[in-house]
């Protein structure tokens, strides 16, 4: 609180006014002017004594009111703060009954979680059985496959062993080349102890000799040739109009040729390699890349001759094709992830060869992002993968989904199909027999094929259905046929729900 300069001096103030000289004046004679002048002083000074006392009477009602107004301000701060208080210990209370309940809700939870563990335990259990009898279905089938197409190959290598014993003799280079070529083939083939030559047939046409078959315990010869027949029967043609590029093609030949025993020179080399193409392609060997006057009539080394044809097909629009082809590539709606991802890896490294691995990758991401199918497109964008393999992890991932989904459709239209049919079925049975016979038409279900019953009440039918709603079957399940209206075997409605 701020003082009064007044006050301050008001000790001083009354000092002077009430000199010491006025007791001088007082101890000596009074005369009437000397007692005139201290009278006339004396109220003087009491004129001023009482200026004083107001002004500080004054100050001190103005302190007393600014304190009161202070003190006022000060209450309702109080109030207002007591009231804010009050009001936040309730909304603390009310947390307090909600915290509580949630606690509550919590344990409940919990003790419900404790009973999932259970829950899993069996349920992995039985995929786990599941998994198992699939493994071993699968297994099964697949050694009967291999079993079939060792057999197969066994009766084409017979085939070709009978053909090429058949065929006359010529004296090209070309056709001795290929002779020996199968020749070679046959012998390796029928030495392989994983082919079984006593599940074949041993008959032969009646004007075939007995000598034209090879034996299988004989030894194989000493120089082997690995072919490319467990891919395409031999080096198969270049097709300029086929999924393989030109460099892909070569890459290959460079591989054949270097399995070969016998290591090829640079004119057998390119001997072979004009064997192996045609058309466009040919022209190309014979226009830019051999020399049409070699001297001594030795032709190119190999490496120009694949450099220049290499160069020739960069230097023709190659890459505006594969452009052109890129920017009207989408993905069929019958063609998988993998095949999708491994025909676009090859149209980009047609569209920009020098490119290196990273730069090919990133430019694959790219455009399998922008290219990919929409029901698989729109999960994968949400998915926001950072590279390659997680987008090709994810889209397989949803493909499997997809995949899973049209197959409870499938079942859904081929139950739907076979009520149709079983109500077609019971139609029939219910109207008379034309044929004369009085016995009534016996009842056959339609679904497990055991008559005494329909469709509609079959036990099995009903237990089959209720398992597919608890355990949906997986997409890659082995025994699993799409249904075809060109099989025999959609012509039997009955079959189709067969799980």
């Amino acid at each position: 609180m701020a003082q009064n300069p007044d006050i301050l001096t008001n000790d001083d103030s009354l000092r002077k006014l009430f000199p010491p000289s006025l007791n001088s004046s007082l101890a000596g004679n009074l005369t009437l002017p000397t007692l005139r002048t201290f009278c006339e002083r004396l109220i003087e000074y009491n004129r001023k004594l009482c200026q004083i006392l107001g002004r500080d009477l004054r100050w001190h009602a103005q302190s007393h009111l600014k304190t009161a107004n202070i003190t006022g301000l000060h209450d309702k701060q109080l109030i207002t703060l007591r009231t804010t208080l009050e009001r936040q210990l309730q909304e603390h209370q009310q947390c307090e009954t909600v915290l509580n309940r949630q606690v509550l809700d919590l344990r409940n939870s919990y003790s419900k979680l404790s009973q999932i563990p259970a829950q899993v335990s069996s349920l992995f259990t039985l995929t786990r059985t599941l998994s198992n009898d699939t493994k071993a279905q699968e297994a099964s089938i697949n050694q009967q496959l291999a079993q079939i197409e060792a057999k197969i190959e066994n009766i084409n290598l017979r085939i070709l062993a009978i053909e090429d014993k058949v065929r006359p003799r010529t004296s090209t280079p070309i056709e001795d080349f290929s002779t020996g070529f199968i020749e070679n083939l046959i012998e390796f083939k029928l030495s392989t102890p994983e082919v079984s030559l006593n599940s074949v047939p041993e008959s032969q046409p009646n004007d075939q000799p007995e000598a034209d078959s090879q034996p299988a315990d004989d030894p194989p010869p000493d120089g082997h040739i690995i072919t490319s027949l467990d891919f395409t029967n031999f080096l198969s043609p270049f097709n300029s109009n086929g999924d393989i590029t030109f460099p892909e093609w070569l890459q290959k030949f460079e591989d054949f040729k270097d399995q070969q025993t016998t290591a090829w020179d640079d004119e057998t080399t390119i001997k072979r390699l004009r064997m192996c193409l045609s058309g466009d392609a040919r022209d190309r060997l014979l226009k830019v890349a051999l020399n049409p006057n070699p001297p001594d009539g030795a032709s190119k080394p190999f490496h120009e001759v694949k450099d220049l044809m290499l160069a020739s097909y960069r230097k023709d629009g190659g890459q505006a094709i594969a452009r052109a082809e890129l920017a009207v590539l989408k993905q069929r709606h019958d063609e998988t992830i993998t095949h999708f991802i491994e025909r676009l890896t090859r149209l980009v490294g047609r569209l920009d060869p020098e490119a290196n691995s990273a730069t090919r990758e990133k430019r694959v991401f790219e455009e399998f992002m922008s290219r990919v199918k929409d029901d698989i497109a729109t999960p994968l964008r949400l998915s926001i993968p950072e590279n390659l393999e997680q987008a090709r992890a994810k889209a397989l991932a949803i493909e499997s989904i997809n995949a899973a989904a049209n197959l409870a459709r499938t079942d859904n239209i081929a139950a739907t199909f076979a009520t149709a049919v079983q109500a077609l079925a019971n139609a029939s049975i219910s109207k008379p027999a034309t044929s004369g016979s009085s016995e009534p038409r016996a009842t056959k279900c339609f679904y497990c094929a055991r008559p005494g019953h329909w469709a509609r009440d079959c036990r099995k039918k009903k237990a089959d259905m209720a398992n597919r709603r608890r355990f949906p079957r997986p997409s890659n399940r082995p025994d699993y046929q799409r249904f075809d209206r060109s099989s025999p075997e959609s012509q039997k409605p009955a079959r189709l729900l067969t799980p």
